[in-house]
Protein backbone atom coordinates (compact mmCIF):
# COMPACT_ATOMS: atom_id res chain seq x y z
CA UNK A 1 0.00 0.00 0.00
CA UNK A 2 2.79 2.52 1.16
CA UNK A 3 4.64 1.58 -1.97
CA UNK A 4 1.53 2.31 -4.54
CA UNK A 5 0.94 5.65 -2.96
CA UNK A 6 4.58 6.59 -3.06
CA UNK A 7 4.27 5.80 -6.90
CA UNK A 8 1.36 7.85 -7.12
CA UNK A 9 2.87 11.01 -5.37
CA UNK A 10 4.16 12.75 -8.25
CA UNK A 11 5.19 16.31 -8.25
CA UNK A 12 2.58 17.96 -10.93
CA UNK A 13 1.46 21.44 -10.78
CA UNK A 14 -1.92 22.31 -9.69
CA UNK A 15 -4.50 22.95 -12.58
CA UNK A 16 -4.79 26.18 -14.21
CA UNK A 17 -6.91 28.49 -11.86
CA UNK A 18 -9.43 29.61 -14.03
CA UNK A 19 -9.96 25.53 -15.09
CA UNK A 20 -13.78 25.09 -15.06
CA UNK A 21 -14.93 21.91 -12.81
CA UNK A 22 -17.91 20.24 -11.83
CA UNK A 23 -17.77 17.96 -9.10
CA UNK A 24 -20.73 15.31 -7.86
CA UNK A 25 -21.81 13.72 -4.97
CA UNK A 26 -24.50 11.39 -4.16
CA UNK A 27 -25.59 8.35 -2.03
CA UNK A 28 -25.02 4.56 -3.59
CA UNK A 29 -27.83 4.50 -6.26
CA UNK A 30 -28.67 7.79 -6.85
CA UNK A 31 -27.13 8.28 -10.35
CA UNK A 32 -24.27 9.95 -9.89
CA UNK A 33 -22.30 8.56 -12.70
CA UNK A 34 -25.22 8.31 -14.84
CA UNK A 35 -25.81 11.67 -14.96
CA UNK A 36 -21.95 12.48 -14.95
CA UNK A 37 -21.36 10.85 -18.42
CA UNK A 38 -24.90 11.94 -19.64
CA UNK A 39 -23.67 15.45 -19.32
CA UNK A 40 -20.39 14.50 -20.74
CA UNK A 41 -22.18 13.11 -23.67
CA UNK A 42 -24.13 16.35 -24.50
CA UNK A 43 -21.48 18.16 -24.30
CA UNK A 44 -19.02 15.87 -25.96
CA UNK A 45 -15.35 16.63 -26.66
CA UNK A 46 -15.75 19.75 -24.37
CA UNK A 47 -16.32 17.93 -21.31
CA UNK A 48 -13.78 15.21 -19.73
CA UNK A 49 -15.28 12.96 -17.25
CA UNK A 50 -13.24 11.46 -14.61
CA UNK A 51 -13.93 9.28 -11.39
CA UNK A 52 -12.59 9.45 -8.09
CA UNK A 53 -12.84 5.87 -7.46
CA UNK A 54 -10.72 5.02 -10.39
CA UNK A 55 -7.91 5.57 -8.45
CA UNK A 56 -8.74 3.29 -5.48
CA UNK A 57 -9.29 0.89 -8.40
CA UNK A 58 -6.27 1.50 -10.00
CA UNK A 59 -4.28 0.54 -6.54
CA UNK A 60 -6.30 -2.49 -5.81
CA UNK A 61 -5.24 -3.99 -9.72
CA UNK A 62 -1.32 -3.14 -8.68
CA UNK A 63 -2.04 -4.86 -5.10
CA UNK A 64 -4.14 -7.78 -6.44
CA UNK A 65 -7.09 -6.70 -4.33
CA UNK A 66 -10.59 -7.61 -4.88
CA UNK A 67 -12.10 -4.21 -6.00
CA UNK A 68 -15.73 -4.13 -3.83
CA UNK A 69 -17.75 -1.51 -2.11
CA UNK A 70 -16.09 -2.20 1.00
CA UNK A 71 -12.72 -3.08 -0.13
CA UNK A 72 -12.87 0.25 -1.90
CA UNK A 73 -13.93 2.49 1.02
CA UNK A 74 -11.62 0.81 3.38
CA UNK A 75 -8.27 1.66 1.01
CA UNK A 76 -9.97 5.44 0.52
CA UNK A 77 -10.19 5.56 4.20
CA UNK A 78 -6.94 4.66 4.94
CA UNK A 79 -5.36 6.95 1.59
CA UNK A 80 -7.21 10.13 3.63
CA UNK A 81 -5.91 8.58 7.41
CA UNK A 82 -2.41 8.75 5.94
CA UNK A 83 -2.38 11.52 3.42
CA UNK A 84 -5.00 14.50 4.88
CA UNK A 85 -8.66 13.90 3.49
CA UNK A 86 -8.09 15.75 0.16
CA UNK A 87 -5.49 13.16 -1.42
CA UNK A 88 -7.90 11.44 -3.75
CA UNK A 89 -8.85 14.71 -5.16
CA UNK A 90 -5.28 16.07 -5.22
CA UNK A 91 -4.22 12.98 -7.10
CA UNK A 92 -7.05 13.20 -9.73
CA UNK A 93 -6.27 17.08 -10.05
CA UNK A 94 -2.54 15.71 -10.96
CA UNK A 95 -3.96 13.18 -13.59
CA UNK A 96 -6.10 16.22 -14.85
CA UNK A 97 -3.42 17.87 -15.41
CA UNK A 98 -0.73 15.69 -17.26
CA UNK A 99 -3.70 14.96 -19.88
CA UNK A 100 -4.76 18.61 -20.20
CA UNK A 101 -1.01 19.10 -21.32
CA UNK A 102 -0.62 16.15 -23.24
CA UNK A 103 -4.04 16.12 -25.11
CA UNK A 104 -3.73 20.13 -25.81
CA UNK A 105 -7.05 20.92 -24.30
CA UNK A 106 -8.90 24.30 -25.63
CA UNK A 107 -9.04 25.33 -22.03
CA UNK A 108 -11.32 28.77 -23.01
CA UNK A 109 -14.17 25.75 -23.56
CA UNK A 110 -13.75 22.59 -21.38
CA UNK A 111 -15.72 21.75 -18.53
CA UNK A 112 -14.23 18.99 -15.82
CA UNK A 113 -16.51 16.33 -14.43
CA UNK A 114 -15.25 14.50 -11.37
CA UNK A 115 -17.46 11.65 -10.23
CA UNK A 116 -17.48 9.89 -6.85
CA UNK A 117 -16.94 13.32 -4.42
CA UNK A 118 -17.01 11.24 -0.72
CA UNK A 119 -15.42 13.18 1.84
CA UNK A 120 -15.99 16.87 2.70
CA UNK A 121 -12.13 17.43 2.52
CA UNK A 122 -12.47 16.76 -0.97
CA UNK A 123 -15.19 19.67 -1.87
CA UNK A 124 -12.83 22.17 0.42
CA UNK A 125 -9.71 21.28 -1.84
CA UNK A 126 -11.91 22.00 -5.00
CA UNK A 127 -13.44 25.08 -3.57
CA UNK A 128 -9.80 26.38 -3.80
CA UNK A 129 -10.59 27.02 -7.86
CA UNK A 130 -13.27 29.65 -8.17
CA UNK A 131 -14.81 27.83 -11.20
CA UNK A 132 -15.87 25.52 -9.24
CA UNK A 133 -19.72 23.48 -8.43
CA UNK A 134 -20.38 20.71 -6.49
CA UNK A 135 -23.65 18.81 -8.03
CA UNK A 136 -25.68 16.47 -5.26
CA UNK A 137 -27.93 13.66 -7.02
CA UNK A 138 -30.76 12.86 -4.99
CA UNK A 139 -32.84 9.63 -5.46
CA UNK A 140 -35.34 7.99 -2.74
CA UNK A 141 -33.54 5.26 -0.70
CA UNK A 142 -35.69 2.77 -2.14
CA UNK A 143 -35.22 3.76 -5.66
CA UNK A 144 -31.54 3.64 -5.54
CA UNK A 145 -31.94 -0.21 -4.04
CA UNK A 146 -33.57 -0.93 -7.18
CA UNK A 147 -30.89 0.16 -9.03
CA UNK A 148 -27.74 -1.70 -7.24
CA UNK A 149 -29.35 -4.56 -5.74
CA UNK A 150 -29.73 -7.92 -7.33
CA UNK A 151 -28.81 -9.89 -10.68
CA UNK A 152 -31.71 -7.97 -12.02
CA UNK A 153 -30.54 -4.53 -11.44
CA UNK A 154 -28.74 -1.64 -13.17
CA UNK A 155 -25.45 -2.02 -11.56
CA UNK A 156 -25.29 -5.63 -9.99
CA UNK A 157 -23.11 -4.31 -6.97
CA UNK A 158 -24.65 -5.64 -3.74
CA UNK A 159 -26.15 -9.11 -3.58
CA UNK A 160 -28.40 -9.09 -1.03
CA UNK A 161 -30.21 -6.01 0.62
CA UNK A 162 -28.74 -6.37 3.98
CA UNK A 163 -25.00 -5.65 2.06
CA UNK A 164 -26.74 -2.24 0.81
CA UNK A 165 -27.89 -1.54 3.70
CA UNK A 166 -24.57 -1.34 5.39
CA UNK A 167 -22.60 0.40 2.61
CA UNK A 168 -25.57 2.83 2.24
CA UNK A 169 -25.05 3.89 6.31
CA UNK A 170 -21.25 3.88 6.05
CA UNK A 171 -21.13 5.83 2.80
CA UNK A 172 -23.14 8.86 4.70
CA UNK A 173 -21.45 9.13 7.39
CA UNK A 174 -18.65 7.93 9.32
CA UNK A 175 -17.36 8.88 12.84
CA UNK A 176 -13.93 9.57 11.66
CA UNK A 177 -13.20 13.12 9.51
CA UNK A 178 -11.25 10.65 7.24
CA UNK A 179 -14.23 8.20 6.51
CA UNK A 180 -17.01 8.53 4.33
CA UNK A 181 -18.60 12.00 4.97
CA UNK A 182 -21.08 12.19 2.09
CA UNK A 183 -23.93 13.59 4.23
CA UNK A 184 -21.40 16.97 4.60
CA UNK A 185 -20.65 16.93 1.51
CA UNK A 186 -24.61 17.15 -0.32
CA UNK A 187 -24.75 20.16 2.46
CA UNK A 188 -22.09 22.00 0.13
CA UNK A 189 -23.21 21.48 -2.72
CA UNK A 190 -24.27 24.39 -4.94
CA UNK A 191 -26.71 22.63 -7.31
CA UNK A 192 -29.41 19.63 -5.93
CA UNK A 193 -30.84 17.59 -8.60
CA UNK A 194 -33.48 14.82 -7.94
CA UNK A 195 -33.34 11.79 -10.28
CA UNK A 196 -35.92 9.65 -9.58
CA UNK A 197 -37.38 8.57 -12.84
CA UNK A 198 -36.45 5.27 -14.67
CA UNK A 199 -33.90 7.17 -17.42
CA UNK A 200 -32.12 4.19 -18.03
CA UNK A 201 -34.75 2.46 -19.37
CA UNK A 202 -36.16 5.68 -20.91
CA UNK A 203 -36.37 6.13 -24.81
CA UNK A 204 -33.57 7.95 -26.12
CA UNK A 205 -35.54 10.80 -27.29
CA UNK A 206 -36.52 11.32 -23.02
CA UNK A 207 -32.59 11.05 -21.92
CA UNK A 208 -31.79 13.11 -24.45
CA UNK A 209 -34.59 15.68 -23.19
CA UNK A 210 -33.48 15.35 -19.63
CA UNK A 211 -29.86 16.08 -20.17
CA UNK A 212 -30.38 18.72 -21.99
CA UNK A 213 -32.63 20.75 -19.90
CA UNK A 214 -29.86 19.91 -16.77
CA UNK A 215 -27.36 21.69 -19.35
CA UNK A 216 -29.60 24.38 -20.14
CA UNK A 217 -30.68 24.86 -16.65
CA UNK A 218 -27.18 24.58 -14.72
CA UNK A 219 -23.75 24.51 -16.98
CA UNK A 220 -24.36 26.55 -19.81
CA UNK A 221 -25.28 29.30 -17.01
CA UNK A 222 -22.06 28.15 -15.38
CA UNK A 223 -19.81 27.98 -18.71
CA UNK A 224 -21.47 31.93 -19.11
CA UNK A 225 -20.72 33.00 -15.38
CA UNK A 226 -17.04 31.61 -16.03
CA UNK A 227 -17.04 33.82 -19.45
CA UNK A 228 -18.62 37.26 -17.68
CA UNK A 229 -21.21 36.69 -20.33
CA UNK A 230 -24.75 37.25 -19.45
CA UNK A 231 -27.05 34.29 -19.47
CA UNK A 232 -30.26 33.60 -18.81
CA UNK A 233 -32.40 33.47 -15.68
CA UNK A 234 -34.10 30.33 -14.67
CA UNK A 235 -37.02 30.50 -12.77
CA UNK A 236 -37.05 28.08 -9.86
CA UNK A 237 -39.89 25.55 -9.87
CA UNK A 238 -42.61 25.55 -7.86
CA UNK A 239 -40.52 22.71 -5.44
CA UNK A 240 -37.32 24.79 -5.37
CA UNK A 241 -39.44 28.16 -4.77
CA UNK A 242 -41.33 26.65 -1.36
CA UNK A 243 -38.01 24.76 -0.84
CA UNK A 244 -36.42 28.14 -0.42
CA UNK A 245 -39.42 29.76 1.65
CA UNK A 246 -39.16 27.11 3.84
CA UNK A 247 -35.12 27.54 4.13
CA UNK A 248 -36.04 31.16 4.69
CA UNK A 249 -38.46 30.75 7.48
CA UNK A 250 -36.15 28.34 9.06
CA UNK A 251 -33.71 31.27 9.28
CA UNK A 252 -36.43 32.76 12.00
CA UNK A 253 -35.55 30.03 14.50
CA UNK A 254 -33.10 30.98 17.82
CA UNK A 255 -32.28 26.82 18.00
CA UNK A 256 -28.83 26.48 18.41
CA UNK A 257 -28.48 22.93 16.80
CA UNK A 258 -30.31 22.52 13.75
CA UNK A 259 -32.92 25.29 12.17
CA UNK A 260 -35.94 23.89 10.29
CA UNK A 261 -38.68 25.52 8.63
CA UNK A 262 -41.90 24.49 6.69
CA UNK A 263 -44.38 25.30 4.71
CA UNK A 264 -48.10 24.06 3.24
CA UNK A 265 -49.23 24.68 0.45
CA UNK A 266 -51.85 23.92 -2.30
CA UNK A 267 -50.28 22.96 -6.02
CA UNK A 268 -53.35 23.33 -8.21
CA UNK A 269 -52.58 21.62 -11.85
CA UNK A 270 -54.68 22.85 -14.88
CA UNK A 271 -54.55 22.78 -18.72
CA UNK A 272 -53.88 25.04 -21.19
CA UNK A 273 -56.80 25.65 -23.52
CA UNK A 274 -55.47 27.86 -25.71
CA UNK A 275 -55.64 26.81 -29.62
CA UNK A 276 -51.75 27.36 -30.20
CA UNK A 277 -49.25 26.50 -27.54
CA UNK A 278 -47.67 29.59 -25.67
CA UNK A 279 -44.57 30.33 -27.23
CA UNK A 280 -42.56 29.83 -24.08
CA UNK A 281 -43.18 27.15 -21.30
CA UNK A 282 -41.87 28.17 -17.81
CA UNK A 283 -41.19 25.87 -15.70
CA UNK A 284 -44.37 23.92 -14.25
CA UNK A 285 -46.07 26.75 -16.15
CA UNK A 286 -49.25 24.43 -15.64
CA UNK A 287 -49.18 24.91 -12.13
CA UNK A 288 -49.93 27.42 -9.48
CA UNK A 289 -49.98 27.11 -5.65
CA UNK A 290 -51.30 28.61 -2.68
CA UNK A 291 -49.22 29.19 0.82
CA UNK A 292 -51.57 27.88 3.56
CA UNK A 293 -49.06 28.06 6.21
CA UNK A 294 -45.72 28.65 7.54
CA UNK A 295 -43.47 27.87 10.45
CA UNK A 296 -40.58 26.91 12.18
CA UNK A 297 -38.98 25.28 14.96
CA UNK A 298 -38.36 27.31 18.51
CA UNK A 299 -37.89 26.83 22.55
CA UNK A 300 -41.01 26.57 24.31
CA UNK A 301 -43.17 29.73 24.20
CA UNK A 302 -42.40 31.76 27.34
CA UNK A 303 -39.03 30.46 27.79
CA UNK A 304 -35.27 32.27 26.81
CA UNK A 305 -33.65 31.95 23.24
CA UNK A 306 -31.12 29.34 23.93
CA UNK A 307 -28.69 32.13 22.06
CA UNK A 308 -29.51 34.55 24.59
CA UNK A 309 -30.00 32.26 27.74
CA UNK A 310 -27.66 32.36 30.26
CA UNK A 311 -27.27 28.52 30.18
CA UNK A 312 -25.36 29.39 26.34
CA UNK A 313 -26.20 25.98 24.72
CA UNK A 314 -29.20 23.82 23.50
CA UNK A 315 -32.32 24.17 26.17
CA UNK A 316 -32.94 20.19 25.52
CA UNK A 317 -29.56 19.56 26.25
CA UNK A 318 -29.27 21.89 29.52
CA UNK A 319 -32.34 19.68 30.76
CA UNK A 320 -31.22 16.60 30.30
CA UNK A 321 -27.85 17.66 32.10
CA UNK A 322 -30.26 19.21 35.28
CA UNK A 323 -32.12 15.91 35.31
CA UNK A 324 -29.23 13.80 35.12
CA UNK A 325 -27.28 15.30 38.23
CA UNK A 326 -30.34 14.19 39.95
CA UNK A 327 -29.98 10.16 39.16
CA UNK A 328 -28.07 8.13 41.85
CA UNK A 329 -28.35 5.03 39.84
CA UNK A 330 -27.73 4.60 36.11
CA UNK A 331 -31.17 4.10 34.53
CA UNK A 332 -30.16 1.12 31.96
CA UNK A 333 -27.96 -1.03 34.08
CA UNK A 334 -28.89 0.15 37.48
CA UNK A 335 -24.95 0.94 38.14
CA UNK A 336 -24.69 3.63 40.89
CA UNK A 337 -23.30 6.55 39.80
CA UNK A 338 -20.26 8.11 41.70
CA UNK A 339 -20.99 11.03 44.23
CA UNK A 340 -19.05 13.12 41.91
CA UNK A 341 -21.34 12.56 38.72
CA UNK A 342 -24.39 13.48 41.15
CA UNK A 343 -23.10 16.25 43.22
CA UNK A 344 -23.41 19.86 42.41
Amino acid sequence: MEQEQGKLNTNVNTLDADALLIGFTGSIGSGCTFIAKGIRDILSDNAKYYLVSDILRDIAKKNHTEENTKILQDLGNQIRLENGNSRLVELCIEKIKRDSKSESWDKENTIILIDGIKNDGEVHYLRQFPNFYLISIHADKSTRKKRVVGEHSYNNRFNADDDFEKADARDEHEDISYGQQLKKCNYLADIIIYNNTDYPNASATSKRKFFSDINANYIYPIQQSKRGAPAHDRPPSIDETLMTMAYCVSKRSSCLKRKVGAIIAHIMEFENNTEQPLPVQRVDSNKQFQIVSSGYNEVPLGTEACIFSEWQKCYRENLQEILAKKFICCPNCGTKIPEKRVSN
